[in-house]
């Protein structure tokens, strides 16, 4: 989990995010999005974290990257066999 401090960003350590591989923010929108294992996509809308990648895949998918960008989330990542895109779109 992030929070602000001084005007940066500062990572909590040891937090429910043990499994994120990796995090990116929008300064424009202030949200943020962590990606990771196990279908891992959490999104902060700067208020509160939500797993918004529960019911992305009926398979496991490791998910190691994501930008945000215009509105969509772009998560990339493996089920172990193939490569798999997830594309996001703000409601």
């Amino acid at each position: 989990m992030l929070f602000r401090s001084n005007k940066e960003w500062q990572e909590v350590v040891g937090d429910s995010l043990g499994m994120k591989i990796d995090i990116k923010g929008d300064k424009k929108t202030g949200e943020i999005v962590a990606v990771g294992r196990v279908n891992t996509i959490l999104h902060w809308n700067g208020v509160k974290w939500k797993n918004i990648g529960e019911k992305i895949s009926n398979e496991i998918n490791n998910l190691q990257s994501v930008y945000i960008t215009n509105g969509k989330i772009f998560a990339v990542g493996t089920n172990g066999v193939t490569a798999k895109l997830f594309i996001g779109t703000r409601k």
